[in-house]
Protein backbone atom coordinates (compact mmCIF):
# COMPACT_ATOMS: atom_id res chain seq x y z
CA UNK A 1 0.00 0.00 0.00
CA UNK A 2 1.50 3.51 -0.99
CA UNK A 3 2.87 5.60 2.15
CA UNK A 4 1.46 9.34 1.29
CA UNK A 5 2.12 12.11 4.18
CA UNK A 6 1.72 15.54 4.06
CA UNK A 7 2.41 18.24 6.06
CA UNK A 8 1.63 22.74 5.55
CA UNK A 9 2.83 25.19 8.02
CA UNK A 10 2.68 29.06 7.43
CA UNK A 11 5.52 31.41 9.01
CA UNK A 12 5.90 35.61 8.38
CA UNK A 13 8.30 36.82 6.13
CA UNK A 14 8.07 40.45 6.29
CA UNK A 15 11.43 42.26 5.94
CA UNK A 16 12.91 45.06 7.94
CA UNK A 17 12.10 48.69 6.25
CA UNK A 18 15.46 50.29 5.85
CA UNK A 19 15.80 53.90 6.47
CA UNK A 20 16.65 55.01 2.54
CA UNK A 21 16.69 51.58 1.21
CA UNK A 22 12.58 51.10 1.91
CA UNK A 23 11.62 47.34 2.53
CA UNK A 24 14.45 44.45 2.42
CA UNK A 25 16.88 47.57 1.87
CA UNK A 26 16.32 47.62 -1.96
CA UNK A 27 12.42 48.70 -2.43
CA UNK A 28 12.88 52.92 -1.53
CA UNK A 29 9.43 53.39 -2.69
CA UNK A 30 8.09 50.63 -0.17
CA UNK A 31 8.43 52.43 3.24
CA UNK A 32 5.08 51.80 5.17
CA UNK A 33 3.59 47.70 6.36
CA UNK A 34 0.11 47.37 5.72
CA UNK A 35 -0.11 43.79 5.83
CA UNK A 36 2.83 40.73 6.80
CA UNK A 37 4.18 39.18 4.03
CA UNK A 38 3.68 35.54 4.81
CA UNK A 39 4.87 32.05 3.39
CA UNK A 40 3.78 28.80 3.27
CA UNK A 41 5.56 25.79 3.32
CA UNK A 42 3.52 22.22 1.92
CA UNK A 43 6.23 19.10 2.31
CA UNK A 44 4.75 15.80 0.30
CA UNK A 45 6.27 12.24 0.96
CA UNK A 46 5.43 9.06 -0.76
CA UNK A 47 6.87 5.95 -0.71
CA UNK A 48 10.27 7.62 0.43
CA UNK A 49 9.81 10.32 -2.45
CA UNK A 50 10.09 13.75 -1.24
CA UNK A 51 8.95 17.36 -2.56
CA UNK A 52 9.43 20.85 -0.57
CA UNK A 53 6.68 23.71 -1.75
CA UNK A 54 7.50 27.07 -0.51
CA UNK A 55 4.85 29.81 -1.80
CA UNK A 56 5.40 33.76 -0.39
CA UNK A 57 3.97 36.60 -0.84
CA UNK A 58 6.59 38.14 -3.19
CA UNK A 59 6.92 39.37 -6.78
CA UNK A 60 8.45 36.58 -9.44
CA UNK A 61 12.07 36.33 -9.72
CA UNK A 62 13.64 35.78 -13.50
CA UNK A 63 14.16 31.80 -13.72
CA UNK A 64 18.28 31.81 -13.11
CA UNK A 65 17.49 33.67 -9.85
CA UNK A 66 14.83 31.67 -8.90
CA UNK A 67 16.98 28.69 -9.18
CA UNK A 68 19.83 29.93 -6.99
CA UNK A 69 17.24 30.51 -4.27
CA UNK A 70 15.88 26.75 -5.02
CA UNK A 71 19.59 25.37 -4.93
CA UNK A 72 20.78 27.25 -1.25
CA UNK A 73 17.39 25.82 0.23
CA UNK A 74 18.02 22.25 -1.05
CA UNK A 75 20.91 22.36 0.25
CA UNK A 76 20.12 23.73 3.39
CA UNK A 77 17.33 20.60 3.44
CA UNK A 78 20.31 17.82 2.15
CA UNK A 79 17.76 17.63 -0.96
CA UNK A 80 18.30 17.68 -4.70
CA UNK A 81 16.76 21.22 -6.05
CA UNK A 82 14.32 18.70 -8.32
CA UNK A 83 12.56 18.62 -4.94
CA UNK A 84 12.44 22.05 -4.05
CA UNK A 85 9.32 24.13 -5.44
CA UNK A 86 9.40 27.91 -5.36
CA UNK A 87 6.72 29.83 -6.10
CA UNK A 88 5.03 33.36 -5.49
CA UNK A 89 1.78 35.00 -5.31
CA UNK A 90 3.25 38.05 -7.79
CA UNK A 91 1.96 40.74 -5.65
CA UNK A 92 3.55 43.60 -6.15
CA UNK A 93 3.71 45.38 -3.40
CA UNK A 94 6.32 42.87 -2.09
CA UNK A 95 9.71 44.87 -3.09
CA UNK A 96 12.64 43.57 -4.55
CA UNK A 97 14.36 40.49 -3.21
CA UNK A 98 17.75 41.26 -1.89
CA UNK A 99 19.81 40.53 -5.12
CA UNK A 100 16.91 40.83 -7.14
CA UNK A 101 16.40 43.29 -10.54
CA UNK A 102 12.48 43.01 -10.39
CA UNK A 103 10.67 45.15 -7.93
CA UNK A 104 7.20 44.20 -9.14
CA UNK A 105 6.00 48.12 -9.28
CA UNK A 106 5.88 50.86 -11.85
CA UNK A 107 8.83 51.94 -9.50
CA UNK A 108 11.62 50.29 -10.65
CA UNK A 109 14.29 51.82 -8.97
CA UNK A 110 16.45 49.61 -6.51
CA UNK A 111 18.75 50.79 -4.33
CA UNK A 112 21.94 49.24 -3.61
CA UNK A 113 23.30 51.45 -1.01
CA UNK A 114 23.79 49.67 2.10
CA UNK A 115 25.02 46.31 1.10
CA UNK A 116 25.34 44.61 4.81
CA UNK A 117 21.76 45.18 5.21
CA UNK A 118 20.47 43.99 1.93
CA UNK A 119 22.81 40.50 2.52
CA UNK A 120 21.41 40.07 6.34
CA UNK A 121 17.54 40.52 4.77
CA UNK A 122 18.67 37.73 2.59
CA UNK A 123 19.62 35.68 5.03
CA UNK A 124 16.56 36.36 7.13
CA UNK A 125 14.60 35.20 4.37
CA UNK A 126 16.39 31.80 3.69
CA UNK A 127 17.16 31.11 7.57
CA UNK A 128 13.25 31.17 7.72
CA UNK A 129 12.74 29.08 4.89
CA UNK A 130 14.92 26.45 5.85
CA UNK A 131 13.60 26.27 9.53
CA UNK A 132 9.85 26.09 8.35
CA UNK A 133 10.54 23.24 5.99
CA UNK A 134 12.22 21.42 8.58
CA UNK A 135 9.54 21.73 11.26
CA UNK A 136 6.98 20.50 8.16
CA UNK A 137 8.96 17.59 7.26
CA UNK A 138 9.42 16.67 11.27
CA UNK A 139 5.39 17.07 11.42
CA UNK A 140 4.22 14.56 8.10
CA UNK A 141 1.80 12.17 8.35
CA UNK A 142 -0.35 9.98 6.59
CA UNK A 143 -2.65 12.28 4.64
CA UNK A 144 -5.85 11.62 2.52
CA UNK A 145 -5.98 14.12 -0.90
CA UNK A 146 -9.36 16.04 -2.44
CA UNK A 147 -9.23 17.96 -5.36
CA UNK A 148 -12.29 20.53 -6.58
CA UNK A 149 -12.82 23.99 -8.29
CA UNK A 150 -15.14 27.26 -7.50
CA UNK A 151 -15.78 30.22 -10.00
CA UNK A 152 -14.99 33.80 -8.88
CA UNK A 153 -15.39 35.87 -11.82
CA UNK A 154 -15.64 39.33 -10.61
CA UNK A 155 -12.44 39.99 -8.78
CA UNK A 156 -10.22 39.97 -12.43
CA UNK A 157 -10.18 40.89 -15.75
CA UNK A 158 -7.87 41.53 -18.85
CA UNK A 159 -6.27 44.60 -18.90
CA UNK A 160 -4.95 44.36 -22.87
CA UNK A 161 -7.95 46.63 -25.01
CA UNK A 162 -8.37 46.75 -28.86
CA UNK A 163 -8.62 50.53 -29.98
CA UNK A 164 -10.63 50.93 -32.99
CA UNK A 165 -7.96 52.62 -34.46
CA UNK A 166 -5.74 49.30 -33.99
CA UNK A 167 -3.24 48.47 -31.77
CA UNK A 168 -4.31 47.80 -28.00
CA UNK A 169 -4.05 49.71 -24.55
CA UNK A 170 -3.70 49.08 -21.14
CA UNK A 171 -6.74 49.66 -19.55
CA UNK A 172 -6.62 50.53 -15.80
CA UNK A 173 -10.30 50.35 -15.04
CA UNK A 174 -11.91 46.83 -14.65
CA UNK A 175 -15.90 47.79 -16.02
CA UNK A 176 -13.75 49.17 -19.06
CA UNK A 177 -10.90 46.04 -19.79
CA UNK A 178 -13.94 43.84 -19.24
CA UNK A 179 -15.61 45.03 -22.66
CA UNK A 180 -12.95 43.96 -24.62
CA UNK A 181 -13.71 40.35 -24.13
CA UNK A 182 -10.35 39.38 -24.08
CA UNK A 183 -9.87 35.95 -22.57
CA UNK A 184 -9.74 35.67 -18.61
CA UNK A 185 -9.45 32.14 -16.04
CA UNK A 186 -12.30 32.46 -13.10
CA UNK A 187 -11.60 29.37 -12.21
CA UNK A 188 -10.35 28.58 -8.41
CA UNK A 189 -8.37 25.30 -8.49
CA UNK A 190 -8.45 23.71 -4.97
CA UNK A 191 -6.74 20.57 -2.96
CA UNK A 192 -6.71 19.65 0.25
CA UNK A 193 -4.74 16.91 2.46
CA UNK A 194 -6.88 15.78 5.47
CA UNK A 195 -5.15 13.93 8.18
CA UNK A 196 -6.35 10.24 9.12
CA UNK A 197 -8.94 11.97 11.45
CA UNK A 198 -10.55 13.56 8.49
CA UNK A 199 -9.19 17.34 10.04
CA UNK A 200 -7.64 19.86 7.27
CA UNK A 201 -3.80 19.67 7.19
CA UNK A 202 -3.61 22.41 4.73
CA UNK A 203 -5.33 23.36 1.19
CA UNK A 204 -3.96 24.86 -2.29
CA UNK A 205 -5.49 27.00 -4.03
CA UNK A 206 -5.09 28.58 -7.75
CA UNK A 207 -5.96 31.46 -9.28
CA UNK A 208 -5.37 33.38 -12.34
CA UNK A 209 -4.93 37.54 -11.43
CA UNK A 210 -1.80 39.66 -10.69
CA UNK A 211 -2.19 41.05 -7.18
CA UNK A 212 -1.78 44.66 -8.25
CA UNK A 213 -3.86 46.51 -6.25
CA UNK A 214 -1.22 48.70 -4.52
CA UNK A 215 1.20 48.73 -7.31
CA UNK A 216 2.51 52.21 -7.37
CA UNK A 217 1.75 52.88 -3.78
CA UNK A 218 4.17 53.15 -0.69
CA UNK A 219 2.72 49.90 1.39
CA UNK A 220 4.86 46.39 1.92
CA UNK A 221 1.61 43.99 1.50
CA UNK A 222 0.38 40.77 0.34
CA UNK A 223 -2.33 42.46 -1.99
CA UNK A 224 -6.17 41.06 -2.09
CA UNK A 225 -4.19 37.41 -1.24
CA UNK A 226 -4.27 37.97 2.38
CA UNK A 227 -7.97 37.87 2.67
CA UNK A 228 -8.82 35.27 0.10
CA UNK A 229 -6.36 33.83 1.90
CA UNK A 230 -8.04 34.55 5.69
CA UNK A 231 -11.22 33.18 4.30
CA UNK A 232 -10.17 29.63 3.12
CA UNK A 233 -8.61 29.38 6.34
CA UNK A 234 -11.61 30.13 8.43
CA UNK A 235 -13.64 27.63 6.47
CA UNK A 236 -10.59 24.97 7.10
CA UNK A 237 -10.72 25.61 10.88
CA UNK A 238 -7.61 27.62 10.97
CA UNK A 239 -5.30 25.05 8.58
CA UNK A 240 -3.34 26.97 6.61
CA UNK A 241 -4.00 27.71 2.52
CA UNK A 242 -1.66 28.31 0.30
CA UNK A 243 -1.72 30.76 -3.08
CA UNK A 244 -0.64 29.51 -6.36
CA UNK A 245 -0.75 32.26 -8.90
CA UNK A 246 -2.08 30.92 -12.28
CA UNK A 247 -0.77 32.16 -15.98
CA UNK A 248 -1.56 35.64 -15.26
CA UNK A 249 0.08 37.20 -18.41
CA UNK A 250 -2.50 40.52 -18.83
CA UNK A 251 -5.10 39.29 -16.32
CA UNK A 252 -5.13 41.65 -13.19
CA UNK A 253 -6.91 41.96 -10.32
CA UNK A 254 -10.27 43.98 -9.82
CA UNK A 255 -8.84 47.47 -8.38
CA UNK A 256 -5.37 48.91 -10.19
CA UNK A 257 -3.63 51.82 -8.29
CA UNK A 258 -6.11 52.15 -5.21
CA UNK A 259 -5.56 51.35 -1.70
CA UNK A 260 -5.27 48.90 1.21
CA UNK A 261 -9.08 48.72 1.37
CA UNK A 262 -9.48 48.00 -2.35
CA UNK A 263 -7.04 45.34 -1.89
CA UNK A 264 -8.94 43.27 1.02
CA UNK A 265 -12.73 44.11 -0.41
CA UNK A 266 -11.07 42.40 -3.81
CA UNK A 267 -10.03 39.04 -1.91
CA UNK A 268 -13.38 38.97 0.09
CA UNK A 269 -15.45 37.86 -3.05
CA UNK A 270 -13.52 34.80 -2.84
CA UNK A 271 -15.78 31.29 -2.71
CA UNK A 272 -15.03 29.39 0.53
CA UNK A 273 -13.53 26.32 0.92
CA UNK A 274 -16.80 24.82 0.91
CA UNK A 275 -18.71 26.12 -2.39
CA UNK A 276 -20.70 28.99 0.21
CA UNK A 277 -20.12 32.12 -0.62
CA UNK A 278 -20.11 34.39 2.59
CA UNK A 279 -21.90 37.76 3.53
CA UNK A 280 -19.60 39.87 4.03
CA UNK A 281 -19.69 43.10 5.99
CA UNK A 282 -18.40 46.04 5.00
CA UNK A 283 -18.55 49.59 4.97
CA UNK A 284 -18.98 53.07 2.45
CA UNK A 285 -21.60 50.45 0.72
CA UNK A 286 -19.14 47.87 -0.81
CA UNK A 287 -21.51 44.82 0.00
CA UNK A 288 -24.95 47.10 -1.34
CA UNK A 289 -25.52 49.10 -4.32
CA UNK A 290 -27.03 51.82 -1.87
CA UNK A 291 -28.59 54.53 -4.65
CA UNK A 292 -30.37 51.61 -6.79
CA UNK A 293 -31.59 49.83 -3.13
CA UNK A 294 -33.35 53.57 -1.88
CA UNK A 295 -35.11 54.15 -5.45
CA UNK A 296 -36.33 50.76 -4.98
CA UNK A 297 -37.86 51.80 -1.79
CA UNK A 298 -38.98 54.45 -2.92
CA UNK A 299 -40.77 53.00 -6.42
CA UNK A 300 -42.36 49.85 -4.27
CA UNK A 301 -43.36 51.11 -1.02
CA UNK A 302 -44.11 55.28 -1.62
CA UNK A 303 -47.43 55.75 -0.23
CA UNK A 304 -49.53 59.00 -1.26
CA UNK A 305 -48.76 60.96 2.04
CA UNK A 306 -45.30 60.75 0.85
CA UNK A 307 -44.94 57.92 3.66
CA UNK A 308 -42.54 54.94 2.66
CA UNK A 309 -43.73 51.41 4.02
CA UNK A 310 -41.00 48.96 4.03
CA UNK A 311 -41.07 45.16 3.24
CA UNK A 312 -41.02 42.91 7.16
CA UNK A 313 -37.40 41.75 6.74
CA UNK A 314 -35.80 45.62 7.07
CA UNK A 315 -38.61 46.93 8.73
CA UNK A 316 -36.84 44.15 11.52
CA UNK A 317 -33.69 46.12 11.83
CA UNK A 318 -35.24 49.40 11.08
CA UNK A 319 -37.68 49.33 14.15
CA UNK A 320 -40.74 50.29 11.97
CA UNK A 321 -42.51 49.74 9.00
CA UNK A 322 -42.77 52.87 7.80
CA UNK A 323 -40.86 55.75 7.46
CA UNK A 324 -42.15 59.74 7.42
CA UNK A 325 -40.77 63.10 7.18
CA UNK A 326 -39.94 64.63 10.14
Amino acid sequence: MTDFRASMIGFDITPRIHPTGGAWGTTPNLTEVDLPLLSRCLVLDQDGRRLVWFSSDLVGDPLHDTDVIRGELAAALDLSAEQVVWSTSQTHSSGALPGSVVSGSCVTAISTTDPEFIAEERKRLIDKCVAAAKEAIRMLRPAAVWAGRGFCDDVSYNTRLPMPTGGVKFSRHHLEGLQSGKYFDPTIGLIRFDDSDGKPIGMVFNFCAHPATMINDKYLSPDYVVSARQTIEAALGGAPAMFVQGFCGDVNCYHLFCKPAQARRTGTRWRDAGGRTPLVHTVGGAAVALPRLIAALLETGQEADGSVRLPPALAAYVGTDVLRAP
